[in-house]
């Protein structure tokens, strides 16, 4: 049986991980193509880092965790 390649991990709130889960179908809709969980969250972390300053204005604010 082939082992599944490593993964990085990376810490979120429950609350932020079921919100991936359910947008996950959303993108796939959007993107009209078979994605992995890994190429979304990848895709969602890259945005998140080209948008670095809307980040650090979202932790300035205390706003990560309600949504």
């Amino acid at each position: 049986m082939a082992q599944r390649p490593p993964v990085g991990r990376l810490l979120v709130s429950p609350e932020v991980a079921a919100e991936v889960d359910a947008r996950r179908i959303d993108v796939i809709l959007a993107a009209r193509l078979e994605l992995t969980k890994t190429e979304i969250h990848n895709a969602i972390v890259r945005v998140g880092l080209r948008h670095i300053d809307e980040v650090a204005a979202l932790l300035r604010e205390g706003t990560t965790d309600d949504q």
